[in-house]
């Protein structure tokens, strides 16, 4: 197996610590930002120019990479990137497509040159992954084309922790991730409070965005019931000991963090939406995590979440582990991921 990546770095060192040859090259997403200035219109040629031609150049090597190394088939292991599929057009090798994002819901982009030219794209590719149903759903994929991301080794799932008195945000500090929507329901949720229940967020953002959630944060955060930690590289200790997780974002493909927090025994209060409420969906029949839809009812979660019994507490989080380690393990993803490597090889080539 051969990796191409745009990062010459850590990527590159960890790849080839495995074995395996990297070829660090140069790589441009398919979409683009949406235009809500002037300039931005007026430079979008010169953008769109950059873009084509840097693809371009990139799909030129890659050929010549083909050429040299003769792989069975190319897997384009993100969505927005489209060069593997042209080059395995060209080579008329086999084309694995692994859709992990909406790419316009959550990222807020334009597909180019349309959303229809890509689903066409998608629709002569040799297969589609998407990483959850409701990605197949935005893509007009079939459920069989599910795997869901690997988060874990199936034993890395740790003994349920004793949980301290705090709620958990663990994200990048962007809009979209719900965080403002978070911040304002635990403020709500101090003015009934009786337990004293701290907020916890981890995560970086842009320095104004930060310093506008704490400014929103304001006297919580002075007293130090809100607390911010920056980047962390320590997540799962954290998540092992929250009194519950909060998952706020509207348009999560997957929603690695609710994934994550099941597997290290802490409750989820998610948004019920995409992929975050697929993953949070009962496991044989038991509830596994506390869904909300609204800032309203976030606030009842989180106090729900606060006061929850210790027996119905433990009961919720082992069904959500037990449903993490079956459905979201490592091993469980590269199991599926290789049986379709191998129907695609064994395949014969489809005419032209």
């Amino acid at each position: 197996m051969s990796v191409v990546g745009k990062d010459d770095g850590i990527m590159k060192q960890w790849v080839e610590s495995l074995g395996l040859m990297y070829f660090p090259m140069n790589v441009e997403f398919f979409i683009y930002p949406r235009f809500n200035t002037l300039s931005r219109k007026l430079l979008f040629p010169l953008f769109l120019m950059g873009r084509i031609t840097t693809n371009l150049i990139t799909l030129i090597k890659i050929i010549a990479l083909c050429r040299k190394i003769k792989p069975d088939l190319i897997h384009t292991n993100v969505g927005p990137i489209s060069v593997g599929y042209y080059a395995s057009r060209i080579l008329k090798i086999k084309h694995v497509w692994h859709l992990r994002e909406f790419q316009d819901l959550d990222f807020g982009m334009k597909f180019f040159p349309s959303k229809n030219s890509y689903t066409s794209r998608l629709k002569r590719s040799d297969c589609v992954i998407c990483v959850s149903k409701a990605v197949a759903r935005h893509f007009n994929q079939s459920q069989e084309s599910v795997i869901y991301n690997g988060v874990y080794s199936r034993s890395c799932a740790p003994p349920i922790k004793n949980k301290e008195n705090y709620l958990l945000f663990a994200a990048n500090l962007q809009p979209s991730k719900g965080i403002e929507e978070a911040l304002s329901a635990y403020l709500k949720l101090k003015v009934l409070d009786q337990t004293g229940i701290k907020f916890f967020i981890i995560g970086d953002g842009k320095p104004e965005y930060v310093d506008k959630l704490k400014s929103i944060a304001g006297e919580q955060m002075r007293n130090g019931n809100i607390q911010f930690f920056g980047y962390r590289d320590d997540i799962p200790r954290w998540m092992q000991r929250a009194k519950a997780v909060i998952v706020a974002s509207e348009h999560e493909g997957f929603g690695r963090v609710a994934a994550e927090a099941m597997f290290n025994g802490s409750l989820v209060v998610g948004k019920k939406s995409a992929g975050t409420a697929e993953l949070l969906e009962p496991w044989h029949g038991s509830q596994i995590a506390l869904l909300f839809m609204d800032e309203e009812s976030l606030v009842e979660r989180m106090i729900e979440a606060a006061f929850m019994d210790g027996g119905r507490y433990t009961q919720t989080v082992l069904a959500a582990q037990q449903k993490a380690v079956e459905c979201f393990s490592i091993e469980g993803n590269a199991e599926h991921v290789l049986e379709i490597y191998t129907r695609l090889v064994n395949l014969p080539e489809q005419p032209t």
